[in-house]
């Protein structure tokens, strides 16, 4: 997995969380899923996750607001679970089967981001 791209990412997300405009909510859920998606490729690929864990725990090492701390300590949380769930399912054999669990993975997050969504709105 690329430490840029998964950073990036990140960083993308802090923006989302700490945002207070219109249609933030929907972004998040959409940088969710990539970053779902992004973990369990590196499940897939056998990355091992102490390495994709330490991404996780870097995250409080830049200089942030205290808005974006509160963010970012709460996104390293996410990422903790994602990577905990990722990696307590099997690693595939065949290159479909490990590109279905990637696209399942990253579709159930999205859809469990969403679905919070739309259950804060009633």
């Amino acid at each position: 997995m690329n430490k840029i791209i998964m950073v990036a990412v990140v960083f993308s997300l802090v923006t989302a969380f700490s945002a207070k405009e219109a249609g933030a909510d929907d972004y998040l859920c959409v940088a969710i899923g990539g970053l779902s998606k992004d973990i369990m490729r590196a499940r897939q690929a056998g990355v091992e996750m102490a390495k994709v864990m330490a991404i996780a725990d870097s995250l409080g090492s830049k200089d942030y607001t205290e808005e974006e701390s509160l963010a970012v300590k709460e996104l390293s949380t996410m990422l903790k679970r994602l990577t905990i769930s990722a990696y307590s399912m099997p690693r595939m054999l065949t290159d479909d089967g490990k590109e279905r669990a990637i696209s399942d993975f990253s579709n159930d997050a999205s859809l469990g981001c969403f679905s919070n969504l739309m259950e804060d709105l009633k």
